[in-house]
């Protein structure tokens, strides 16, 4: 039985969005995972130890591991694959805790000993990084679907016979991108496609239907505008500060996401083991915004109250967006009764994403991954001062980023836990960034399909186990 996927908005620059998503997400695995709360999970590897000290690893990789072309997955295999990604700088922005690595020798077949630098907390978050081989100029992977084709952004699959877990029950998968989601949404009512990818807030009621079927859960990306912390208008953490208070999260989620959300008090996980939910988060307080930018404003362009002009700053998003530019509209409104204008524009994607790459723009609203591992807030936030990540806002805070690091060398989890606590604090009072909401995703699914379910995940995590339901309604196998 042939899948049919449909992406809307697919036209996405970024790596970690849009169809390089689907291709990772199906093809390629690491040794480990992320449960959601924060945990790793064995994937290629079925188990791990460290020595006390924290600086020695012992890989245990899974004996029955097969590239898609047949060749068996040995820890000789995985070192070459870790190494290329250790050595890779580009690697390690996304992949921090791959920079603490010191050595990789295989210990016979199946076992890698990983000797680190220092003790590194993100060294098991980051292993999921995918293990692949080339050949032919391709890039291998182990996951449950090989790509067959590619023509004009279409995209085949076909499923891996040797998957460890099992032979997926899905016979083909085809995925088709699309310029905006209605014209997605409206191939799913014609039955052109059988699923689609992201469905939107305003439209699930109408997409599920006898048919179709809906399954939602709280992605790991949240929605925020990051400020220019080098551009003189955002400079001053009291100002990035009194524009959090200007927002009201709550009505935003109502509004806009239909209730489908979580507040979104700074850039880490909040169902993470480690997140302190005894710390406040942000007080909606429109007035004592307006007074604080107005005090803090005055104080820096040296002018009295009646002299100082409303902070205005152009916002920047990609164009074609269409949820990106109602939350857009939703917080200019706000902003403006708190006393600020914010100006939005809009952008084609590359330019966009070459416009914050340059650090060129005074603010934008941007999706980022902040979950579940705590390694991702370090990729964005930790400034650039001895560690070549994510961060091309220009944010730096020394107590920051002396708790990122202490964070990341921590050796146990009461050492990272009290790292965690102290990191979130700093970033509540020192925010680089107007953080807005965690976002549910839900992916429609027609009913010729068995979806098995688990709480909180993405169903696309379970692909493998899909299977076509016979037309009385149970499953085949």
């Amino acid at each position: 039985m042939v899948l049919r996927i449909g992406v809307p908005e697919a036209d996405v620059s970024a790596p970690d969005m849009g169809m390089a998503q689907i291709v990772r997400s199906i093809s390629y695995e690491g040794l480990t995972g992320r449960s959601n709360d924060g945990r790793p999970i064995p994937l290629l590897a079925e188990s791990w130890s460290s020595s006390p000290d924290g600086l020695r690893w012992n890989i245990r990789i899974r004996n029955n591991v097969t590239f898609h072309d047949g060749v068996h997955l040995s820890a000789s295999i995985a070192r070459e694959s870790l190494l290329s990604s250790v050595t890779s700088r580009n690697v390690q922005a996304l992949y921090p805790g791959l920079a603490d690595i010191d050595s990789i020798t295989p210990e016979g077949d199946h076992e890698l000993v990983i000797a680190l630098k220092k003790p590194s907390s993100f060294l098991l978050d980051d292993l999921s990084v995918a293990i692949t081989r080339s050949a032919d100029k391709k890039t291998i992977g182990t996951g449950p679907f090989k790509q067959v084709s590619e023509s004009e952004g279409r995209i085949e699959f076909e499923p891996h016979p040797a998957y460890y877990l099992g032979k997926p029950k899905i016979d083909r998968i085809v995925v088709t991108p699309y310029p905006a989601l209605r014209t997605a949404w409206a191939s799913l009512m014609r039955d052109e496609i059988d699923m689609l990818w992201d469905v939107a807030q305003d439209a699930r009621e109408f997409v599920q239907t006898g048919d179709v079927e809906t399954h939602s859960y709280l992605r790991h990306w949240q929605y925020l505008i990051a400020f220019n912390s080098k551009h003189p208008k955002f400079a001053a953490g009291p100002v990035r500060r009194a524009l959090n208070a200007a927002v009201d999260r709550t009505a935003l989620i109502k509004d806009v996401l239909k209730g489908r959300g979580l507040v979104a008090n700074g850039p880490f996980w909040p169902l993470h083991w480690a997140y302190d939910q005894s710390l406040p988060g942000y007080t909606f307080d429109p007035s004592l915004a307006a007074t604080t930018l107005q005090a803090v404003r005055g104080r820096v362009l040296s002018k009295k109250d009646a002299q100082i002009p409303r902070l205005s700053f152009v916002c920047i998003l990609p164009e074609n967006r269409a949820l990106w530019e109602r939350i857009g509209l939703n917080v200019q409104k706000q902003l403006y009764d708190a006393g600020v204008d914010m100006q939005l524009q809009a952008l084609p994607a590359d330019e966009w994403d070459k416009r914050l790459r340059s650090g060129n723009f005074e603010a934008s609203l941007i999706e980022i991954i902040s979950g579940p591992s705590f390694a991702r807030a370090y990729q964005f936030w930790r400034s650039t001062d001895g560690f070549r990540g994510l961060n091309v806002f220009g944010y730096h805070n020394p107590q920051a980023d002396r708790w990122f690091d202490a964070l990341r060398y921590s050796n146990g989890e009461a050492e990272y836990r009290a790292a965690a606590g102290q990191v979130q604090r700093v970033l509540l009072e020192d925010p680089p960034a107007l953080f807005l909401a965690w976002n549910e995703r839900t992916r429609a699914v027609n009913r010729r399909f068995h979806v098995p379910v688990e709480p909180g995940r993405d169903p696309i995590a379970t692909l493998w186990k899909w299977a076509p339901r016979d037309p009385r309604g149970s499953t085949t196998h």
